[in-house]
């Protein structure tokens, strides 16, 4: 199903209209499957978990990076707080709930370890502390943690101030996650297009209003309009985390036209480095429209309290995947609307003034910035991988009645080490139960790679080479040998 939606018109939306209610159709038969038996397999891992000691909260990572990520609960039970397996409380913060019939929502911070889980208590009272840490604020056109300082320009909207407090130095050198709409008279195709360079407006009209300021997220909502547009960025800062989270809403309603979000940064002798499949990618920063993965970065050289240093920003998003660079700016491609399935030489009949244009209406996506020393790849890779992986993927929850088990409250069930090695799949075998693990090496460095398992009883070491894909097959039966396979689960000699 999923890979009949791989083909390239499908890919890159340039079908006509009625192809992608079949589309939405298959991808959605897809996901319902898939979360069938991720259901499934949770609900039977808890069921194991001795949560003995009360009525639990089972988080669940399914991703190879340990992370301390956010969590929204909903219903949260009312009345109720949150300890870990040593009885320390959890901080949580109630937040808008999605329903209006009463329900609540809560919001924490979850320290999960790599394709596992940890299970939380739930007790009865507020067990939350009243005393935090840290910085973490928020008024009127500003923002603080421990890390930022983020201000707004009270009538576009714009971050006009992007300060680091940890090399005193302001990341931004013009307006940050600034919406631009450019002209696009190309056709559905972009036939033609290599950069998309004719700016005709921003967005504007702003209203800024604070809708949370808690003890763990302070969140600050801009409402900016070009037209008969409007877009709703969601900028967060949680207490203690080194990133900035913006959610967005973008209502669009303009035709042969882009709409970018553009983040000038402040350096010099700019490199752009691209995720791609298995692997990364420099490419010149030189305007042209690239297409990338999860991410994109820009490193350089940024002046900061008389002295130079090597500076970066990693914009992570999970859903975007068109992006340029000029120099040092970068901007994300969020939407075109050129008319559905047109192609040059080919023109849309002006009698025919209802004819349908791609992206009309409102859609949703999310976005991290996280700034960063030295490039992408020197020390920073592991962080990088683990919010895109956490943005795009996530960690997902089951509550758990008491109960007996065998399982402990927290477990990883396969860890990898050194972290510029990254494991892609874990899944039985097509035609056997031995487990099929694939690693990939994504920083171009050679690693002895360490496996750890203690649900499969396997610890060993394996050579991976530079940007090299590996897989190995590992037999349940202990007595049986580890080997390496191929990428559709076939022996190398």
């Amino acid at each position: 199903l999923i890979l009949f939606c791989q083909f390239h018109d499908i890919l890159a939306g340039t079908c006509i209209p009625e192809a992608y209610w079949d589309v939405r159709n298959i991808y959605g038969e897809s996901l319902n499957i898939a979360y069938e038996i991720l259901n499934l397999a949770t609900q039977r891992i808890s069921s194991k978990i001795d949560t003995s000691i009360g009525k639990s909260l089972v988080v669940f990572n399914p991703t190879c990076v340990q992370t301390r990520f956010p969590v929204e609960v909903e219903p949260w039970p009312i009345g109720y707080s949150l300890i870990d397996e040593d009885e320390k409380p959890i901080p949580i913060q109630m937040i808008r709930p999605s329903s209006t019939a009463g329900l609540k929502r809560a919001l924490f911070i979850a320290d999960i370890p790599s394709l596992g889980y940890k299970a939380y208590k739930l007790v009865e009272g507020d067990k939350t502390p009243q005393e935090f840490e840290g910085v973490l604020k928020a008024s009127d056109g500003m923002m603080e943690n421990d890390y930022f300082i983020v201000e707004f320009d009270m009538e576009n909207g714009a971050i006009k101030k992007l300060y680091d407090k940890r090399l005193n130095v302001n990341i931004f050198n013009g307006y940050g996650a600034s919406p631009i709409v450019l002209k696009d008279e190309g056709d559905t195709w972009g036939h033609g297009i290599s950069k998309f360079k004719f700016e005709e407006g921003r967005f504007g009209n702003a209203e800024l209003s604070i809708v949370e300021s808690g003890p763990i997220r302070a969140t600050l909502r801009v409402k900016t309009s070009y037209r008969n547009s409007t877009i709703w960025q969601y900028f967060s800062l949680y207490r203690g985390l080194d990133f900035i989270e913006v959610k967005v809403r973008v209502d669009w309603r303009e035709k042969n036209r882009m709409l970018k979000l553009s983040f000038p940064v402040n350096l010099e002798e700019s490199t752009a480095t691209y995720e791609i499949p298995y692997g990364v990618i420099v490419r010149p920063a030189n305007g042209e429209e690239e297409p990338g993965q999860r991410w994109i970065d820009v490193s350089g050289r940024l002046h900061a309290s008389n002295r130079d240093v090597n500076y970066g920003l990693t914009v992570i998003n999970d859903s975007k995947y068109g992006f340029d660079v000029y120099g040092s700016e970068i901007r994300i491609s969020v939407i075109r609307s050129p008319p559905y399935a047109q192609h040059d030489p080919h023109k849309v009949d002006p009698k025919f003034d209802d004819y349908p244009y791609i992206d009309q209406g409102e859609q949703n996506f999310k976005y991290i910035l996280l700034s960063h020393l030295n490039n992408c790849w020197t020390n920073n890779f592991n962080r990088i991988f683990e919010l895109a992986e956490m943005l795009n993927t996530g960690l997902f929850y089951v509550f758990e009645e008491p109960h007996i088990g065998y399982m402990p409250n927290a477990l990883s069930m396969l860890e990898i080490s050194p972290s510029e090695v990254a494991i892609s799949t874990v899944k039985l075998a097509e035609d056997s139960d031995d487990v099929i693990v694939r690693l990939v090496e994504y920083t171009g460095k050679d690693h002895t790679v360490r496996l750890k398992s203690t649900v499969l009883g396997r610890d060993l070491n394996v050579h991976i080479k530079q940007f090299e894909i590996k897989t190995l097959r590992i037999p349940l039966d202990r007595g049986k040998p580890i080997v390496e396979c191929d990428l559709v689960e076939n022996l190398l000699s």
